[in-house]
Parts: structure tokens; C-alpha cells; sequence
């Protein structure tokens, strides 16, 4: 038994060969067993300065054998239960703490030419209340010819918010991926990860691979908000892909939509890479998303300028189709038109059936209303069936109409190819409002047919 808050209880057995301490020439197998061990005692004094466990318990079994006075193998099972572990930043100026509610596991560890490989089985993990499925893990260190370390991982599983939380923690992760990673707060399940790092002469080479599952991301720095988003992956420091296989996820664009948009089926492929001049392109030829209002097939571009002064650039263009004109309002960008217009549209525009149509949106994120800076253009073009306009209160409803609108910058224009108002036949009709973002008024010129007379003109000027 241990001496001494909280108790812990050991066990140690060997069986030598030769005179440990007397030269190298000798061998051993050794077998310890502790239970009730308290971690800041035992480990504390072993590991570097800057790291600390805080509180924890913890029982391990250990088997090694030792050739030439030298640790080739160890092996055993560890249980970890409550404990901390922090590291102080070499300013001293913070501290970041991780915390466990269990870690345990078996592992064997080997000693290799030039380096080392330890292998993990029956992992199990438990923090903040979630514990993963029981996990392999594996992973390889060596030293290449100029005495440069390589280290080759691969798990089968990893819960994202927690290997975010140890990197916070390692003294080699940039400071840019620490601030990325507040902003975005990712959430979600890794599978079959694999990694590998080099160091060389200068940045680190690097490597990963994996899928995803069930990802939960913020909006950062032009890029949407996600949930529930599904993939496979590969990167490395310079460039990256990403192939999509998403059910029942949400898209959120703030400042933009006012609700995440659903998708019941999203896939496609997405590549990104760093460009000479150190901003990154992310680019796809087809990203398909479908969900019970609408059917799109999308392109895109987007560049990502590494300088915070410069706004994200889009290159964007899909083509949809059989639309739900119910749920007009929902894909309104009303993040970026006046209050006044949204509410119109909210209440005025409602029913019918998009059987195709097409968007385009080029330009800097920033700058966008495009008419406030001319440059970029933003269209949306698609028919519609069967749809209502109550364009003003007090006056009689637009129904049963046919109609080509267009969205272009802040103008919005519509014409009608056939509808009804009382009971006359609409043969022609064009509705106008010159700029959106300003609010201005609509304006309805038009041809309408009835049993006893045609007629022609303005219908309605509103504001």
C-alpha cells in the first residue's frame, strides 16, 4: 500500500539476468500491477515541465522485457478515471486544461530500428458525458536519415470535439488552427482515421485521411454553418478533398437566410488548395442537394484571402428545379434586402410550382448588393406555375399565374405569360421594382382580358 491521500496499492515482480547498473549487459521481464494510483503523484515529476495532471486515479498492469539494459517491450491494460491534465503556455500568461471521465484500454509497445510503435486496443474513451464505441489505435515514430521525426497514426475511431481539445493542448499546433477551431466549434464522429507528420527544414509535411460523420460546424469566414453533414476526406497542408454523402443535414448562412436550410440528400466532391500567393481555392464541378421544396445542381469557387482586410470571392452557379413556390419566403436572402421588401414579399407572393430555373452569384462576398459596387452580378432566373400575387391590400389578387422572374443585383422583374384577376384573363403582364435594397416602389403594366372588353395599362404603382 501507498503512503499517504489517496491510498493506492503495488505490485512488483522480476526475473533478471545479469547486474542492472553494471554496464548494459543484461536482460529482465518485469510485471507491475497498481490500483488506486493517484496520477499527480506518480506522474508529475516524469513528464515535462510545462504539463501537469490535476487530479485523476488510475490502475495499470504492466509487462516489459528489457535486452542489453535497454526497454524493448511493454505491455498491459490502464484504467484512468476522473482526471485532469493542463499545460501552461510558455509565456506563462494561460493555462488550458482537458478533462476525462474515463480512459482505459490495453496496448502494446515495441521498440523498432531507429524508433518505436505502440498499438491500442479496446480504447475507451469518455468526456463531457459522450464515450466512444471500443477503438483501435495505432501509431509509429521513427527518425529519418538527418534525425528528423515521422510519426504514422490511424484509428478507427475519434470523436472530433475531443481530438480538437488534446490539440489545444499540444505546443506544436499553429496558433492560426487553435483561433480557427473557437470560431467553428466542430462537432461530430471520425472513422478510420489515418495521419502522417514529418518534420522538415521548414513547415512540418503532413497528412491525414478519414470520414466523417454527423459534423456540426459554425459559419467562418464565408463558409456555412453545418449539421449533420457526412463525408469522406483527404489533406494535407497545401491542399485537400472532400466527398460528400449527407442525409437529413442543415446548412446555415447567417446574415443571408433567415432559418438553415434542410437537405435531405447533399453529395458531390469539394477540392481546395493553397495558391502561391497563400489565400486558398475551394472549388467543386457538382454538388447535388435535394430536399421537399427544391432539386439544385450546383458549381462553385470560393477564395479565401489570408488577409482578414480582403473580402471572400464566389464564383457560383445552379440550376434547380421543381420548386415548392411555398416556401418562396424560406430561400428569400433576407439578410441582405430591406425590411420593408421581405415583408412584402413575405405576405405577397405564395403557391405555385418552379419547374426549373437557374442562379448565378460571381463576385466579392462583401461588396454584394452588386449595385452598390458594380463588378460582381448576382441573376436568378426561374418559370413559375400556378402562383398568386396579392401585390397590394385593398386591390384584387393576381392568381393561376404563369410567369419567367428574374432577380438581377437588386432589380427584380417578372412577366407574366397568362393568369387571372376577378375574372378577367391576364394576357400580358410585367412587374418591376427597380432596386430592392432601396425599397422601391412595384410596378404592374399589363393586359387583361373579360367577357365585355380588353384592358390595357398601368394596374397598380406601389411602394
Amino acid at each position: 500500500m501507498l503512503p499517504g491521500e489517496p491510498s493506492g496499492r503495488l505490485q512488483l515482480a522480476a526475473d533478471l539476468q545479469g547486474q542492472p547498473g553494471v554496464g548494459g549487459d543484461w536482460s529482465a521481464d518485469l510485471y507491475f500491477k497498481g490500483s488506486g494510483l493517484d496520477l499527480t503523484r506518480l506522474l508529475n515529476r516524469r513528464i515535462p515541465d510545462a504539463y501537469r495532471f490535476q487530479r485523476g486515479l488510475g490502475d495499470l498492469e504492466l509487462w516489459s522485457h528489457w535486452e542489453k539494459g535497454v526497454m524493448t517491450q511493454l505491455e498491459g491494460t490502464a484504467n484512468w478515471r476522473k482526471f485532469s491534465m493542463s499545460r501552461t503556455l510558455d509565456n506563462g500568461s494561460e493555462m488550458r486544461t482537458l478533462d476525462f471521465d474515463h480512459l482505459g484500454g490495453s496496448f502494446h509497445w515495441r521498440r523498432q530500428q531507429s524508433g518505436w510503435r505502440i498499438d491500442l486496443a479496446n480504447l475507451e474513451v469518455s468526456r463531457l458525458g459522450l464515450s466512444w464505441p471500443k477503438t483501435r489505435f495505432s501509431l509509429t515514430n521513427h527518425r529519418d536519415n538527418e534525425g528528423r521525426q515521422q510519426f504514422i497514426a490511424g484509428s478507427s475511431f475519434a470523436r472530433l470535439e475531443d481530438i480538437n481539445a488534446i490539440a489545444w493542448l499540444l505546443p506544436f499546433t499553429p496558433p492560426e488552427y487553435n483561433q480557427a477551431l473557437l470560431e467553428i466549434l466542430p462537432h461530430g464522429d471520425l472513422h478510420d482515421l489515418r495521419f502522417r507528420f514529418h518534420e522538415t527544414d521548414g513547415a512540418p509535411s503532413w497528412s491525414a485521411s478519414g470520414r466523417s460523420q454527423s459534423i456540426l460546424t459554425r459559419p467562418y469566414r464565408g463558409l456555412p454553418g453545418s449539421d449533420n453533414l457526412a463525408f469522406s476526406w483527404w489533406m494535407d497542408q497545401n491542399r485537400g478533398s472532400l466527398q460528400l454523402s449527407s442525409s437529413d443535414a442543415s446548412l446555415q448562412f447567417p446574415g443571408l437566410f433567415r432559418a438553415p436550410l434542410s437537405i435531405d440528400n447533399l453529395s458531390g466532391r469539394l477540392d481546395w488548395q493553397r495558391l502561391d500567393n497563400g489565400d486558398w481555392s475551394l472549388e467543386s464541378k457538382k454538388i447535388s442537394a435535394a430536399n421537399h421544396h427544391v432539386t439544385t445542381e450546383s458549381r462553385l469557387r470560393l477564395l479565401l484571402p489570408t488577409s482578414t482586410g480582403k473580402s471572400p470571392f464566389l464564383d457560383l452557379q445552379t440550376d434547380f428545379h421543381d420548386g415548392d413556390g411555398r416556401a418562396f419566403s424560406h430561400y428569400l436572402p433576407a439578410g441582405i434586402m430591406p425590411t420593408a421588401v421581405v415583408e412584402w414579399l413575405d405576405r405577397s407572393v405564395y403557391g405555385g410550382h418552379v419547374p426549373q430555373g437557374s442562379a448565378l452569384f460571381r463576385g466579392a462576398l462583401n461588396e454584394f448588393p452588386f449595385k452598390v459596387k458594380p463588378g460582381g452580378r448576382f441573376e436568378v432566373y426561374f418559370a413559375v406555375e400556378g402562383a398568386a400575387l396579392d401585390y397590394q391590400e385593398g386591390w384584387p389578387k393576381l392568381e393561376e399565374l404563369t410567369a419567367n422572374v428574374r432577380f438581377l443585383n437588386s432589380r427584380m422583374d417578372a412577366w407574366l405569360i397568362s393568369g387571372r384577376i376577378l375574372d378577367s384573363r391576364i394576357r400580358s403582364l410585367q412587374c418591376e421594382i427597380d432596386d430592392l435594397v432601396k425599397g422601391d416602389k412595384i410596378e404592374l403594366r399589363g393586359e387583361a382580358w373579360a367577357r365585355s372588353a380588353t384592358t390595357s395599362g398601368c394596374c397598380a404603382t406601389h411602394r
